[in-house]
């Protein structure tokens, strides 16, 4: 419904999906999302970051997410995160 509408006019929400969709448009075999939740509220960040995981099962593509939001964990199959200069991985997260 926002398709003959320009970025300014678009909601943070509405400019990330569209951004995610854009990479997606060359069917490239891994996506790098830099803070796809930045500036969005929970809600918002939330429905980015479904987006993303969605159409990475649906392409059978991979996805690296760099984030602060430890609120969309859940959605990843894979954390590790530094601590002390040092990678570290999660076991509590399912793969």
């Amino acid at each position: 419904h926002r398709k003959h509408h320009y970025p300014e006019s678009l909601s943070g929400g509405e400019r990330q999906r569209a951004a995610i969709a854009r990479a997606w448009m060359n069917n490239p075999e891994i996506i790098f999302a830099d803070e796809p939740t930045a500036s969005l509220d929970s809600e918002r960040g939330r429905a980015v970051v479904q987006m993303l995981a969605d159409e990475v099962k649906l392409r059978g593509k991979s996805a690296v997410m760099v984030t602060h939001d430890q609120r969309m964990l859940d959605l990843c199959d894979r954390v590790v995160w530094m601590e002390d200069g040092k990678l570290v991985e999660s076991n509590s997260v399912k793969v």
